[in-house]
């Protein structure tokens, strides 16, 4: 369990940075950064970690993830609707998956696949990208379980951490796809 706590830390440090790396104009953005990295590391440190059982739900969860990273993928390319309708659509069409205990984590699994699939076309240039970065958003999804909850942000760290895995892993292995 300390491993995925570092795997979100790491993931936090490396969204800061890019944002640091992106917005370095000013001081200001240099201090409020440096500010938020030691309030992360604080957090972190006083992380209580649980103990957690995986069940056959949390697969589940993964298919959700991807279903998510897809279909907004594929409706905002395929049609030009504006990603942020997108995800908010399928958000709230997920809201009606039946209750049973199976699809209880369903409804947040597909938004934070939405995430996933409101990456733009600069970054995923086709549908394998998505379906690589929704699988590993999903794992990192039933991972991050006992993590992180009661606070905001939680879907949309998984999501980065999916997009950017997989950039990670294309860059280091040279694939082309």
């Amino acid at each position: 369990m300390r491993f995925t706590l570092y795997i979100f830390k790491g993931l936090h440090y490396a969204f800061i940075v890019a944002v640091l790396a992106e917005r370095s104009q000013s001081n200001y953005h240099l201090i409020a950064l440096i500010i938020a990295l030691f309030l992360i590391t604080y957090t972190y440190k006083h992380t209580p970690i649980k103990k957690v059982t995986y069940t056959f739900s949390d697969a589940l969860n993964v298919v959700f993830v991807l279903l998510g990273a897809l279909a907004t993928f594929a409706l905002s390319v395929e049609t030009s609707l504006n990603t942020v309708f997108v995800a908010s659509a399928l958000g709230l069409l997920g809201a009606f998956i039946p209750k049973h205990k199976l699809f209880k984590e369903a409804p947040a699994a597909l938004y934070c696949g939405t995430f996933i699939g409101m990456t733009s076309t600069l970054v995923a240039n086709g549908y394998l990208f998505i379906a690589f970065a929704g699988a590993l958003g999903g794992l990192v999804y039933i991972i991050a379980k006992p993590f992180l909850n009661g606070f905001g942000g939680k879907l949309g760290t998984i999501a980065f951490g999916g997009v950017a895995f997989a950039t990670l892993f294309i860059y280091l292995t040279n694939l082309v796809y």
